[in-house]
């Protein structure tokens, strides 16, 4: 394999490795590497990827540490690092990655707030930062992630209100925000949005979900502080 210089996309998961084979690193062609379900160790420092990423899947290992502030160098439109043992806050240059469109950071042990800039990913389309240590608020940056779809930040430790600009984004139908510390009243939701999960939080109140056109399948506000 080290002489496959141009190769481009390279599927390796589902295997045993615990590391990341040297030879990879130098493969200056590699536009996709999956590496998921492994057994991966170490911390994320250590990889210094020469080539130019697109896709970059390491979800689903033994990943310690914390995610490099370098990450923001990389071209990548896919982002996956779920299901690991990544600790610290998510880095301010995750605001970099400006192609990206898929971030998935779930089921790791992050923690403080979301980076404002993250409303520096425009073409950011779906988004998974579930079951972490986040908390703190919705930062008034995503009010830019225009073109996002699906958002899951449930299993945190976020309050405050639900920001109505959240619910003003046109291409959001998926929001799931359950298991948090979100208060108040759910803002009204727009006509487009398909799944509203907003259980187990301290809601008090719920706008007016439904209208005449509206296309929601699904709605859960379980297990809040909600009266008639």
């Amino acid at each position: 394999m080290s002489k496959l210089f141009h190769l481009n996309e390279l599927y390796l998961f589902s295997n045993q490795f615990s590391s990341i084979p040297s030879f990879i690193y130098k493969m200056s062609q590699l536009k996709r590497l999956y590496f998921g379900n492994n057994l991966l160790e170490g911390n994320l420092d250590y990889w210094e990827f020469d080539n130019n990423l697109h896709y970059l899947d390491l979800s689903n290992n033994l990943l310690t540490g914390t995610i490099p502030s370098s990450i923001g160098n990389k071209p990548l439109t896919l982002l996956d690092l779920s299901k690991n043992r990544l600790s610290g806050t998510i880095p301010e240059s995750i605001g970099n990655l400006i192609f990206l469109s898929n971030l998935k950071l779930s089921y790791n042990q992050l923690e403080g707030n979301i980076p404002e800039s993250i409303g520096n990913l425009f073409k950011l389309e779906f988004l998974r930062l579930c079951n972490n240590k986040l908390g703190g608020t919705i930062p008034n940056s995503f009010k830019n992630l225009a073109q996002l779809s699906f958002l899951d930040i449930s299993f945190n430790q976020f309050s405050g209100t639900v920001p109505e600009l959240i619910l003003s984004l046109t291409t959001l139908n998926t929001i799931i925000i359950s298991h948090n510390h979100f208060s108040g009243v759910f803002p009204s939701p727009i006509n487009y949005l398909d799944v509203i999960k907003a259980d187990s939080n301290e809601i008090t109140g719920i706008s007016n979900i439904c209208t005449e056109n509206s296309v929601i399948e699904e709605i859960d506000f379980s297990n809040n502080f909600i009266q008639t």
